[in-house]
């Protein structure tokens, strides 16, 4: 695919996912995908403004920050027997020597590193204006110089550190330099060590950022460390989010065997060079030998620095020589082909990301299956739940079969005052009397009676529980069925207890004659006799169980209407629905 073929190709694809930003299913969906597919559609369009990211990882102390301060004519990142990088730093050339600046940038807010750092270098890069950027972030703009290099960017170990990223900008240097007629400018990425005990891979969602917008990596390795497994765990990574990326290696000499001969050390070095190189190639990156570097960066970093005797300049001389026909190589290598690579991973980091966010849609849309998928069969459920919770006729009678046994334990108590009575009582005490022996016979069966259908609608609704749960899952709270009060005494004596007392003759009334002993007991006993006609209590009890048996069925009604609101609802099947239309429309956007 030609530059302009490919562009257009790119810029077809931005016109769809502009489109999709509009559509009425991102609408739906929420603003979090629609500023997935704004993310999308930035990335889409950054090859229009000509930068290229050259990331530069490694181990610790593998040589990274030396060989950053020699591609960039500058000291911009600390170097020191101790663990140096701990915060990724981003180095971009062209501005005036009094213009060169470290500007630190912080998040706000926690937990958004990944996409803070997305929009500092889409700042950097001139996709957002640096008003949007200062919007979100906090920076703080120093001088570059040695001392602030040190006092910046150099790790505090004895504080917290909230800083995102470090970017610096300097004067001028073969790869950085913004030339007349270059088709982009070049960013050297500084990362800290990918296994590094401060900071590394794992732990920092910084590399994952990083990873996503490289055009191409720049490894470095040192010849006095193994390829261990961080290494080739880290390299899973990266490639991960930018597979296919093209690789630059510098496998970093550290010469300290002087009694070799020098044919014996190259042949070293050329060795663990092919080994690394093939490490990387079977991780499915582009790396070709000539891309391939080793250089004794320390070295290089004296030389520049004049840190050396004199009997060992011609050495240091020719070391350098060679770093520079690699720099220069690593130049060209950018800038003769800078358009063509940035324009084709730009197309692999979009449709890399495109295919996460389809992704990221699928399992969101299978939830919402889930959730929709336990709403119809709690629906179903439910839709009988009357039929399924009501107390069959048969349980009826059992329950008043054994409420008849209750009642002929609770008569007791009128048998006991029968047996017990020796007074005399007017009429208005007659009836007090009565009242209270059938509150007592009532209140033993009211409570038997309520205990009963209530035990068993608690049986009922673990059973009915466990059926929902098979359904749909622990989803639902579980009932808790309340007791409910129940009162027969009304049911029985719907005119009181009256009718079992006798009315007085004007002659007893106006002498205030009470009835004696043996008239109250007759009264006890008719009341007894009334309370205990095997056909009105059954009818009188069946009622009263049919009736709480409504009432909690009512209660388990209420709690499910309630607890359905808690599950899918219109606006999930609508979201369901959008979530599907979105991602089938991603999934058809041809990157090839």
């Amino acid at each position: 695919m030609t530059d302009s073929s490919a562009e257009r190709k790119l810029d077809n694809i931005s016109e769809q996912v502009s489109a999709l930003q509009s559509s009425q299913a991102t609408a739906i969906v929420g603003a979090d995908v629609r500023d997935r597919l704004g993310v999308l559609s930035r990335r889409l369009g950054e090859y229009r403004n000509g930068s290229f990211i050259v990331l530069v990882v490694g181990a610790v102390k593998s040589g990274k920050s030396t060989l950053v301060n020699l591609l960039s004519h500058c000291y911009v990142s600390p170097t020191d027997k101790l663990e140096c990088t701990v915060r990724p730093s981003i180095v971009s050339g062209g501005v005036r020597e009094s213009e060169q600046s470290i500007s630190v940038y912080r998040s706000r807010t926690q937990g958004n590193q990944s996409s803070d750092l997305d929009l500092v270098i889409d700042g950097l890069r001139g996709l957002v204006g640096s008003d949007e950027v200062d919007a979100t972030l906090d920076r703080t703009v120093f001088p570059l110089s040695a001392d602030n290099i040190d006092r910046v960017v150099f790790p505090t170990f004895n504080r917290v550190d909230d800083t995102l990223i470090t970017a610096i900008t300097v004067a001028d240097s073969p790869l950085l330099s913004v030339e007349e007629g270059r088709s982009g400018q070049v960013f050297l990425v500084d990362m800290p060590g990918f296994d590094g005990s401060n900071t590394n891979y794992i732990d920092d969602s910084r590399y994952d950022a990083m990873s996503r917008r490289v055009d191409l990596i720049l490894f470095v390795h040192s010849s006095v460390s193994a390829f261990n497994v961080t290494a080739s765990q880290y390299l899973d990574s990266l490639r991960e989010h930018n597979g296919g990326a093209p690789v630059v290696l510098v496998h970093n000499v550290f010469d300290s065997m002087h009694w070799r001969d020098g044919d014996s050390l190259a042949a070293d070095v050329e060795r663990q060079l092919a080994v690394e190189m093939d490490e990387i190639a079977r991780k499915g990156f582009n790396i070709k030998r000539e891309h391939c570097y080793a250089i004794d960066l320390g070295m290089v970093s004296d030389y520049v620095s004049g840190n050396y005797r004199a009997d060992c300049k011609e050495r240091l001389e020719a070391e350098a020589t060679r770093f520079a026909t690699a720099e220069v190589a690593l130049r060209d290598m950018i800038t003769s082909n800078i358009s063509d690579m940035r324009v084709t991973r730009c197309l692999k980091r979009s449709q890399l990301m495109r295919d996460h966010l389809v992704t990221s849609l699928d399992a969101e849309v299978v939830a919402l299956e889930t959730q929709l998928e336990q709403r119809r069969k709690v629906d179903a459920q439910l839709a009988t739940l009357r039929v399924d919770c009501a107390m069959p006729p048969l349980e009826v009678t059992k329950l008043t079969i054994d409420a008849r046994d209750v009642a002929l334990q609770a008569i007791s108590v009128i048998d006991v005052a029968i047996s017990g009575c020796s007074q005399s009582m007017n009429r208005s005490s007659s009836v007090a009397w009565l009242e209270r022996l059938a509150s007592e016979y009532f209140e033993l069966l009211n409570h038997d009676v309520s205990a009963r259908v209530l035990s068993w609608y608690k049986q009922r609704v673990a059973e009915y529980v466990a059926g929902l749960s098979s359904a749909a899952g622990p989803v639902l709270p579980v009932p808790v069925l309340v007791s409910q009060p129940v009162s027969l005494l009304k049911s029985f004596l719907p005119d009181g207890v009256e009718q079992f007392v006798p009315a007085q003759s004007m002659v007893d009334k106006i002498l205030h004659r009470n009835f004696n002993a043996d008239a109250l007991c007759d009264m006890a006993r008719a009341l007894r006799a009334h309370l205990l006609v095997e056909s009105r209590f059954n009818l009188r009890v069946a009622a009263a169980v049919e009736t709480l048996a409504t009432t909690y069925v009512d209660m388990l009604e209420q709690h499910y209407n309630a607890a359905q609101a808690t599950l899918a609802t219109s606006d999930v099947a609508d979201r369901h629905e959008a979530l599907i239309t979105l991602r089938n429309n991603l999934q058809d956007i041809l990157f090839t």
